[in-house]
């Protein structure tokens, strides 16, 4: 499988960050953007991270998204309904972030 090479946050750019409504394979792809070195500890610190998700730094919100991938990659899952309609809203809010960014 390819690896997408990490993209830093300064250089990503709307165009590289999949619809808020797309499918589990492009969000996972995305995911693996990130520079997983300085992601939460856990998944579970992810879980509780997201609880705030409005409040996430983009770093946050990039490294919750990385670690949820390397989750069901390593239990060999996919994820339900509501975890991805979590994901997706990872991935809007990360869109978000990056508009916000572009706006003066």
């Amino acid at each position: 499988m390819y690896l997408p090479n990490p993209i830093p946050n300064e250089d990503l750019s709307l165009s590289e960050i999949p619809s808020p409504d797309t499918d589990w394979q492009p969000i996972s792809r995305f995911a693996l953007t990130y520079d997983g070195r300085s992601c939460p500890d856990s998944v579970t610190e992810c879980d509780q991270m997201c609880e705030r998700v409005g409040e996430l730094t983009l770093s946050e919100l990039r490294g919750c998204l990385y670690m949820y991938q390397r989750r069901f990659k390593w239990i060999e899952e996919l994820p339900n309904n509501n975890q991805l309609t979590s994901l997706q809203g990872l991935i809007r809010e990360i869109r978000k972030r990056v508009e916000e960014r572009k706006t003066p």
